[in-house]
C-alpha cells in the first residue's frame, strides 16, 4: 500500500517537528504511521502476532535511526527503506525457519504409473523431425536461441541479421512448429 500524498506530507511534518523535540508530534507520528503499517502489512504477513512484531521492529528502527534523517530530503524513501529492510528480515527468518518442515505422507500413498509427470504427449523425435523440416535460417535461429540460450541481440550479431529479422523468423518458425506438432 503506497503512502498517499496527504499522508506523506502529514507524516513528514510530524516527524520534523518530533526531531525538534515535540513529544506530541512524535506520538501522533507513531500513531498514524502504525495504522499505515497495519494496513500495509496485512497482505504480506498473515499472522497477526507476527505482523505486530514486525511493526514494532519497524517503529524501533525508525526511532533508533531518526537522528539520521535529513529534513531537507523527502521522508517517504527513508521510511520505505526501513520498512523494506525489516519486512525482508522477517521473511528471511520466516522462510529459513520453515525450510525444513516436512509433511507426512501416508504409507499407502501410491503413484499411478499412467500419471507419470515426466511423460509428454509429444515425443522429442516429433519435435526434432518438425525442426528438420524448417528452412536453414529458421533452424539456425532456433538452435542459437533455445539450445545455446542466446538472446535476440546475440543471435543477430552472430548471424549478421537485424534483431527484428531474428524475432520475425523465430516467430514464424514457432508457428510452423505448432502446426506440425498439432497434427
Amino acid at each position: 500500500m503506497a503512502l498517499s500524498l496527504k499522508l506523506e506530507i502529514t507524516l513528514e511534518k510530524l516527524f520534523i517537528e518530533a526531531n525538534y523535540g515535540s513529544k506530541h508530534s512524535y506520538a501522533e507520528f507513531l500513531k498514524i504511521f502504525s495504522n499505515y503499517l497495519k494496513k500495509s502489512l496485512k497482505n504480506k504477513i498473515f499472522n497477526e502476532s507476527e505482523q505486530e512484531d514486525v511493526i514494532q521492529e519497524i517503529l524501533i528502527s525508525v526511532h533508533k535511526a531518526r537522528h539520521t534523517y535529513d529534513g531537507n530530503r523527502p521522508l517517504k524513501p527513508w521510511l520505505i527503506s526501513i520498512i523494506s529492510f525489516r519486512v525482508n528480515d522477517y521473511l528471511r527468518k520466516f522462510y529459513k525457519d520453515n525450510r525444513y518442515h516436512t509433511f507426512p505422507i501416508d504409507e499407502n500413498f501410491d503413484i499411478e504409473e499412467e500419471n507419470d509427470v515426466t511423460e509428454t504427449s509429444i515425443a522429442s523425435e516429433d519435435i526434432n523431425s518438425a525442426i528438420a523440416k524448417l528452412n536453414e535460417k529458421q533452424q539456425k535461429i532456433l538452435n542459437l536461441m533455445y539450445y545455446k540460450e542466446m538472446s535476440v541481440r546475440q543471435v543477430s550479431a552472430e548471424l549478421g541479421f537485424s534483431e527484428s529479422d531474428v524475432k520475425v523468423t523465430a516467430h514464424r518458425a514457432y508457428k510452423i512448429l505448432r502446426e506440425k506438432i498439432k497434427r
